[in-house]
């Protein structure tokens, strides 16, 4: 039988399993729980600290996200600013307003007209802060300001821009050292998971396996199928043996709470369903399922259908 174990590979499936772990063990008598002493200890102590710790990661993270747009929003204004400015310089150059030699004060060469790449976020804090220096140099030498617009609208969402990305700094350094909290915790945690799932294993060796994975589901344990189970066939029109589309085969696991579960047929009358792993964990082997097909007033006839698990079995309907 190719059911077995799937530890973990996340960290939300490792909070889950401790979450799980942790609240049927508060809502079991003590003379019932399959856990040794030092396993509780260790759970009650490290399931609290592992949940904090994932949702101090995700609030980090939450609000690094929330900022890049507030960054990215205020980095489309000051480039817009940045590149209008110089292009009011030039513009003023071209109607000899200023020498050329005014824009070596923005560290801009002489006969270089162009817009500099404002690409990039480093490329922005550099010429707006070389704007705001050029400026205040230059003015204050005699020369006349730069208007549409002028240096303080500049100045007004540089500041802003440069605010903004220092936040943004200072949160993504939060998320990163919470994120490596989180790492740092993933090696006891796993450890912590084996070792209840182990012991609850244990405690259950008496029972059927379908029984024994059913009561091991309820403390977090988590199975998974190498093969699939499947049922398959086609569904055809009685009157005239043609393939019937869109006809609806419903599957009803039998002693199941579980609501049915349907599969459609293609222009073949062809149809297919594939039990998740979900249910194979917890069933007997066979499967014992009730179908039946319909379509409109056309229907089928229930049966009763055995499916070993890990196979596929077929079923074909005809409708009338």
């Amino acid at each position: 039988m190719g059911i077995s174990r799937r530890l973990p590979d996340s960290d939300a499936k490792r909070q889950t399993a401790l979450r799980t772990a942790k609240s049927k063990k508060d809502n079991t008598p003590p003379a019932e729980v399959p856990l040794m002493a030092n396993t509780i200890s260790r759970l009650d102590t490290q399931q609290p600290i592992f949940d904090a710790r994932i949702q101090a990661r995700t609030v980090a993270l939450n609000a690094q996200s929330e900022k890049v747009n507030i960054v990215n929003e205020a980095e489309t204004v000051v480039r817009r600013f940045i590149s209008h400015f110089i292009q009011a310089l030039n513009n003023a150059i071209d109607r000899a307003l200023f020498t050329k030699q005014a824009r070596t004060y923005y560290q801009l060469g002489i006969d270089d007209d162009a817009v500099p790449s404002l690409d990039n976020q480093s490329e922005l804090l550099l010429w707006g802060q070389r704007l705001i220096t050029g400026e205040a140099n230059r003015t204050a030498a005699g020369g006349l300001p730069v208007l549409f617009p002028n240096i303080s609208e500049v100045s007004a969402v540089y500041t802003n821009f440069k605010t903004q990305h220092t936040e943004l700094s200072t949160l993504k350094d939060n998320y990163d050292n919470a994120q490596k909290t989180v790492e740092d915790l993933r090696e006891p945690a796993d450890a912590l998971v084996l070792r209840i799932w182990n012991e609850v294993e244990t405690a259950y060796d008496n029972e059927t396996p379908p029984s024994k994975r059913r009561k091991a589901k309820q403390w977090g344990v988590s199975y998974v199928s190498d093969k699939q189970t499947a049922v398959k066939g086609t569904v055809i029109r009685g009157q005239n043996n043609q393939p019937s589309k869109d006809a609806t085969v419903s599957i009803q696991l039998q002693g199941s709470p579980l609501p049915p579960f349907t599969a459609t047929t293609n222009k073949d009358g062809n149809y297919e369903h594939i039990f998740e792993e979900e249910v194979i964990a917890d069933a007997d082997d066979p499967l014992i399922v009730v179908m039946s097909a319909a379509k409109g007033n056309q229907t089928a006839p229930p049966v009763t259908v055995s499916i070993p698990l890990e196979k596929t079995v077929t079923q074909d309907f005809s409708i009338n």
